[in-house]
């Protein structure tokens, strides 16, 4: 019911369907569209330009600006204020409305000052002018947090033009949305249009200053009247303050609650504030942008920031920015009015606006409406490189092969010789991966909502992606291609303005964006579908793809990238995937990087770094706990309370508790000291470590740092495939006659039905104790180094890359014999197979019998492998994938 109503929502937006069917209507000639702030205000740059546009003779062109309902009325007063009997042919028209949908799909040029909403596909034809409102003092985009913003970058890419008064403007929202060298986006010097009102020639009669303060969350009336009540106090005789909130905040202050102050006066949100700004003696602010506009008259300002740590923590501005800022900062009313009586223009002032607002003049927004109008692109600089695109779907970024897989390849390949971008939807990445995608050395774009299409392409694409029953019951003839043609036009809408060459599935899972590969194929966009399992077998046992709209993708791509030559050969042999001689592309194989390099450096660190952040499925501490007489007092104390407790006690008692973490505690204190760089004043001792660790990995770095203690790792999520079971028998088979022996696994995450059983079986064993299961780590390979092996007893793999990362951290690996590890050591090494892996049949309890022989013959260690000649042979792969 939930996955029907999904569609139902989906098919409800009536509107956004004429949008869609009013965009194969021919383009309006002479006509422009304007919008502000998505129609909640008619102000701005888009205000002036419609001036500009009123001011220019015998123009023939159709204007619609776009109001909201609850500010109809007052937007229309303010278009005829502009237009006046100027003859220019202006309609205002509802946001949202049939109307909206209607010209906004039609209109010949649009203008806007912030964004369109996400369903917004610009059509050929069509010339959109993004007159960005302000210059960025407070951090954006990226800048800012990871993901969230994602409607701005697609406006931003989607934009032909976008205009700005400053250079340190255009650059910051370029670096902020990841534009460079992908944006067909144009970038325009120009006057600022809304400076323009800054330049009026009338004189007040009365002497005044305007406070603008900066909106926060935090703000109230009662913090605002005591404000005014110390402003009130200050100010000189002969002079008020008009004070101007921020749209958001605007109703915390009325006119009854100013009206207290006879030398104060409240700006509602509808006042043309620039034209006041102009006539006025000085501005108060703290983080606006406005700073950087008054710039242009060189009118005061002292920046009154009663709240600056606050706000720095919330956001975070730009520095470069702020020390160029030449003003004053005061942090009380009564400082601030001495601070504008005294103000002297000085050269600091002249630098930061020849910077900021060199460009503004009295008729600028002449300048703005005439470029749109007739744009030139003599002023105008591109963003383009010239090189192919290759936008990269890496799937949710989890702790998993794949992720690493997708990470090596990017820190491998020749990032200079194409744009490569990574194509994912920020709602899609866990909060606690989403720093991975802040590593990540490229650019990224987050398609963002969901455009609207056809109702039986709608209904045929949501239906595909909310179930695999209905995938299944849509794919053939007529109902396979609205499917496809909906996923074409929306893979389309996300990508505006941003010329791309290849879009490349990496995982080779997730639906949705097989849809869109399988609605681009045969277009002049290339494709290509990686293979990184057994996937006939993934199928059966996990059931986590959708076959029929992947068995497609395999049809269609140009290319279906296999890790490995038997990822392919056990697809094409299984028969219900994809028939080979229906492919309009090719197999190709690209065998995964393994960034050596880096896992060797990483396995260096010290175990008590690596353990930083671990957490923990599951340790028995039940003895330790009995020590202290608490195991019995389950049902009165909780285990958090005694967990606190007793780690309090262990550290308290360090030598006699944890003896060889005592030994080493200086060497521990060093390692975690040095994360915070030479000039931290944090002191690091016994009682700091409750700080850093629990009780269950302070147990195992005293188990590791246990010289006479030897240990088993392994690496590899919940899931049949990864056979916990069998790493736990082989532990099982050693460890009554070889009590120095630890196994460590590491399981991120997986099914919980096999999470639960591996946890219960270690439960219920004799051995409990000695077994740790931790949780992601971003470094296991420190681990990995200690271990006398590591092991490896998986079932199926596409190449097993984490086995040949413990052979790059100098660990023995015992394997299972899967035919892509075999293979690829065979055919990439000097030696056969054996000299670098211990292998075991994959059948039955042969693994557990090759952990067995292992540990009573004594650990050999095998012949090295050559990375290198690896490397070299998966980057011609990855390169020949682009010439097929």
């Amino acid at each position: 019911m939930i996955k029907v109503n999904k569609i139902k929502d989906r098919l409800k937006k009536a509107g956004e369907f004429a949008y869609f069917y009013f965009r194969k209507l021919p383009i309006e000639k002479n006509s422009i569209l304007m919008e502000s702030t998505q129609g909640t205000d008619f102000a701005g740059h888009p205000k002036a330009v419609l001036r500009g546009l009123a001011e220019t003779q015998n123009l023939k062109v159709k204007v619609y600006v776009v109001a909201r309902a609850e500010v109809f009325a007052t937007v229309s007063a303010t278009v005829q204020a502009v237009v006046g009997d100027s003859g220019l042919n202006v309609q205002v028209i509802k946001f949202s409305s049939t109307a909206y949908m209607y010209h906004l799909a039609t209109a010949e040029k649009l203008v806007n000052d912030t964004s369109f909403w996400p369903f917004f596909h610009k059509r050929h034809g069509q010339t959109y002018f993004n007159i960005w409102h302000g210059t960025p003092l407070k951090r954006m985009g990226k800048h800012e947090q990871p993901v969230g913003w994602g409607n701005v970058q697609h406006n931003l890419l989607s934009a032909n033009y976008l205009i700005g008064n400053n250079e340190y403007m255009l650059r910051t929202l370029t670096a902020a949305y990841n534009l460079k060298n992908i944006a067909q986006t144009k970038l325009v010097e120009l006057p600022s249009p809304r400076n323009s009102e800054l330049f009026n020639d009338q004189v007040s009669d009365e002497n005044y200053y305007v406070w603008m303060p900066t909106w926060h969350p935090s703000h109230t009336t009662a913090q605002f009247m005591d404000l005014l009540t110390e402003f009130s106090q200050s100010l000189p005789s002969d002079t008020k303050l008009k004070v101007k909130l921020h749209p958001f905040e605007d109703e915390l202050l009325t006119d009854q609650d100013v009206a207290v102050f006879s030398n104060i006066e409240r700006l509602p949100r509808e006042v043309p504030v620039y034209e006041l700004l102009g006539s006025s003696k000085g501005l108060i602010t703290d983080y606006s942008s406005i700073l950087f506009d008054v710039a242009a008259i060189r009118l005061p300002v002292v920046l009154y920031q009663f709240e600056k740590d606050l706000y720095e923590a919330d956001r975070g501005v730009y520095q470069e920015a702020v020390d160029d800022i030449p003003f004053v900062v005061t942090t009380t009313a009564s400082a601030t009015v001495d601070e504008l009586v005294a103000f002297q223009l000085d050269e600091a002032y002249e630098v930061f606006a020849q910077k900021y607002a060199s460009h503004d003049q009295a008729f600028g927004y002449r300048e703005v409406a005439n470029f749109i109008l007739a744009p030139n692109d003599a002023k105008a600089v591109s963003l383009l490189n010239g090189k192919e695109t290759v936008l990269l779907f890496p799937g949710p970024l989890l702790d998993n092969g794949i992720t690493g897989a997708f990470v090596n390849t990017l820190k491998s390949i020749d990032l200079s010789k194409r744009n490569y971008v990574v194509y994912i939807p920020g709602e899609m990445i866990p909060a606690q991966f989403l720093y991975k995608l802040e590593e990540l050395a490229v650019s990224y774009v987050m398609p963002h909502g969901t455009g609207q299409m056809g109702l039986l392409q709608a209904a045929t694409f949501f239906g595909r992606l909310n179930d695999e029953h209905v995938s299944s019951w849509f794919d053939f003839g007529f109902l396979r291609n609205l499917s496809e043609k909906g996923a074409r036009y929306e893979f389309l809408r996300t990508v505006s303005g941003l010329p791309t060459d290849w879009f490349v599935h990496y995982p080779g899972y997730e639906r949705r964006q097989a849809l869109l590969l399988n609605g681009i194929s045969g277009t002049n966009i290339k494709t290509a579908i990686f293979i990184h399992s057994d996937m006939p077998q993934e199928f059966d046992v996990r059931h986590n793809f959708d076959k029929a709209i992947i068995s497609r993708s395999y049809e269609v791509a140009d290319a279906v990238v296999g890790v490995h030559q038997s990822m392919i050969d056990l697809l094409v042999a299984d028969g219900r995937f994809v028939n080979p001689n229906k492919m309009r592309g090719h197999f190709t194989v690209v065998n995964n990087f393994t960034n050596y390099m880096e896992v060797k450096e990483q396995s260096a660190v010290s175990q008590a770094v690596a353990l930083l952040k671990t957490p923990v499925q599951y340790v028995d501490n039940r003895s330790l706990m009995r020590q202290y007489d608490l195991f019995e007092a389950t049902d009165k104390i909780s285990h958090a309370v005694r967990s606190a407790f007793v780690l309090s006690d262990v550290i308290g008692n360090l030598e006699t508790s944890l003896p060889f973490v005592y030994q080493n505690r200086q060497a521990i204190f060093s390692d975690i000291a040095a994360i915070f760089g030479p000039q931290s004043t944090i002191k690091i001792n016994e009682s700091a470590l409750s700080a850093f660790y629990g009780i269950s990995v302070l147990r195992l770095l005293n188990d590791l740092y246990n010289p006479s203690l030897k240990f088993f790792v392994n690496v590899g999520r919940f899931s049949t495939q990864k056979a916990h079971d069998r790493v736990l028998r082989a532990f099982a088979a050693i460890e009554k006659d070889h009590p120095e022996y630890r196994l460590v696994i590491v399981a991120p995450h997986g099914e919980r039905d096999i999470k639960a059983e591996t946890i219960n079986y270690i439960r219920q064993s004799k051995f409990s104790e000695k077994v740790y299961v931790l949780g992601g780590m971003s470094n296991p390979y420190a681990l990995m180094r200690r271990a006398e092996a590591f092991l490896f007893p998986s079932r199926y793999e596409g190449l097993g890359l984490v086995a040949f990362e413990a052979l790059a951290a100098e660990t023995t690996v015992i394997s299972t014999a899967l035919p892509p590890i075999v293979q690829t050591l065979n055919d990439s090494q000097q030696h056969p197979a054996e000299d670098y892996m211990y292998f075991s049949d994959n059948e039955g309890d042969d693994f557990v019998a090759h952990v067995v022989d292992f540990v009573r013959q004594g650990s050999q260690r095998k012949t090295a492998i050559d990375f290198e000649s690896m490397e070299r042979r998966s980057l011609a792969d990855w390169e020949k994938m682009f010439t097929l």
